[in-house]
């Protein structure tokens, strides 16, 4: 019998469901901003059109929705910046450091037209921390803004409000 079990077969006969993600399909508001990034990008330069770069934005993981973000925001005549609140190995103390930044600071600190912002950027099952509910709740009694960020459409919406 081919060396297979009945067993075998029936079960290579059975057909799974495909846990293959889905393509990426970048929105058109990316694709807008990409071209609304680079005419701000090379605005004052003056670098030759063939050698201009396309800088490519997404918003499926949380890294390039936070990279993005930033863009947007100065090309829109703020400041973002990205915390990073990730500690270091210390070789000459042969351990880790945690950082010393606050538990639960947002992913982007920003100010635009004198607004102070923080956006924390969320993909997925994501959740917020307890910590940064905490962190939320004091940014939004001391006057602030506070945005948690799933895509890139949504922030786009709420960006334009405030």
């Amino acid at each position: 019998m081919n060396g297979k079990s009945e067993i075998d077969l029936l079960l290579a006969s059975v057909k799974r469901p495909c846990k293959c993600k889905k393509p990426y399909v970048k929105p058109q508001s990316i694709r807008d901003f990409e071209q609304q990034y680079k005419s701000w990008y090379y605005a004052n330069r003056s670098t030759p059109d063939h050698v201009q770069v396309k800088t490519t934005f997404r918003d499926d993981t949380a890294n390039e929705l936070t990279k993005l973000i930033v863009a947007y925001i100065k090309v829109h005549g703020g400041f973002a910046s990205r915390l990073n609140s990730m500690g270091t190995y210390r070789g000459d103390l042969a351990k880790f450091v945690r950082s010393t930044q606050r538990r639960g600071m947002s992913d982007i600190v920003a100010t635009w037209k004198g607004k102070s912002l923080n956006i924390e950027v969320k993909i997925g099952r994501d959740v917020m921390s307890i910590h940064q509910i905490k962190v939320q709740n004091e940014v939004r009694q001391a006057g602030g803004f506070y945005y948690v960020a799933k895509d890139f459409d949504s922030f786009q919406t709420w960006f334009k409000q405030l």
